[in-house]
């Protein structure tokens, strides 16, 4: 295992590989920002410290080849002494950090904030329209069209969505449809990759964010008993539940359009468990429309089973060998046997060669009848 560390401009060019560090620190996580942080000598030159330059991190497996990681948006740096040791700090938000800066910003009632179609291909639009290349002029005539970014193209393999993001924080909406399409039975999640140094692209994925292993009939399982899995949790959680939602329309007092959306065998599963929700849903101007939202809050309102637990990176179950950032993987606990999804990632090095991996399987099922 090794890793190169390589401080950019904004647009790409190399200023210095980053080397004599005494921490590396960077998580990665499906639908998340990430975040990168760094310990560096204390005479560190802080004159090449700059916003916005760029920490390329590229890592190598045992016996493989150098793969790129992630780059961190230097966002904070400075330096400090914590038991009598000095040294530089540097930090900032991954790649992701890109989508983060926008909003829908766009009146009610546009094309750009009423969408309709399948979830990915709605993502990719609103990231067209708010970030590149479609994102057009702000109101004070200054472009908002982000350079060094493009988006990839539609696949649609999503499910349908159908949705109104007026001046919504661009990663809520994302989120969002992210949350629908797996209520839905389609897993949609997104990502930003770097395709070059300073370069980078918007992507969507359907059902995993990376590698499906479990249709490998001979796939590397995880679970205590193998040795590469551990702190296994098992729930099955109704606090969140809400089995008839309200949908509330236009209109005003008596006025107002309702339609109510229920799921009778939820209601009944015990005397108790008639549990009620409400959800705004003005801006639909048809029936329909509010029908549609108020089922959507339903499903995302069912009961969840859960099961999680941390992998390890182990001789013949290796991080980047045999799974990886975004893998769907088979493991086992507690009698279980499930389809787990690597959420998140971290990685540490306190100096060159003590890295620690600290990885997320999480698995969510809501049919629990």
């Amino acid at each position: 295992m090794t890793h190169e560390i390589w401080l950019a401009q904004p647009d790409g060019e190399p200023i210095l590989l980053l080397e004599n560090y005494t921490l590396l620190r960077y998580t990665r996580s499906v639908n998340g920002q990430g975040w990168v942080q760094m310990h560096l000598p204390h005479d560190f030159d802080l004159s090449v410290l700059e916003l916005d330059r760029l920490i390329e991190i590229w890592r190598s497996p045992p016996g493989g080849h150098l793969q790129w990681q992630m780059t961190g948006f230097l966002r904070r740096w400075g330096a400090e002494t914590l038991r009598g040791q000095t040294h530089v700090f540097i930090e900032g938000p991954g790649q992701n950090h890109i989508i983060d800066n926008r909003i829908v910003a766009y009146l009610g009632g546009q094309a750009e904030t009423e969408k309709s179609g399948l979830a990915d291909n709605v993502m990719k639009a609103l990231v067209r329209e708010n970030v590149a290349p479609s994102s057009g002029n702000d109101p004070y005539g200054r472009s908002r069209v982000q350079s060094n970014f493009t988006v990839a193209a539609d696949v649609g393999a999503g499910p349908q969505y159908d949705g109104d993001f007026q001046w919504q924080a661009l990663p809520d909406a994302l989120q969002d449809i992210s949350d629908h399409a797996y209520a839905q039975g389609i897993p949609t999640y997104w990502d930003v990759v770097q395709i070059s140094p300073g370069n980078f692209q918007f992507r969507t994925f359907v059902n995993q964010r990376g590698i499906d292993r479990t249709i490998d009939p001979v796939a590397l399982t995880f679970g205590q008993e193998f040795g590469n899995m551990t702190d296994p949790r098992w729930e099955e959680d109704w606090t969140e539940e809400r089995n008839i939602i309200y949908g509330g329309g236009q209109g005003e007092g008596q006025d107002r359009v309702i339609d109510p959306e229920k799921d009778v065998g939820r209601i009944f599963r015990t005397i108790w468990n008639r549990r009620e929700g409400f959800q705004d849903a003005r801006g639909e101007k048809t029936v329909l429309g509010v029908a549609k939202k108020a089922f959507a809050r339903l499903v995302s309102s069912r009961p969840r089973r859960r099961l999680s637990g941390r992998l390890l990176s182990v001789p013949g179950s290796l991080y980047d060998v045999h799974w990886g950032f975004g893998d769907k993987v088979p493991a086992t606990a507690f009698g279980f046997q499930f389809e787990g999804f690597v959420q998140s990632i971290t990685i540490t090095l306190r100096g060159k060669d003590r890295e620690e991996i600290d990885a997320g399987i999480e698995a969510e099922y809501v049919n629990l009848g």
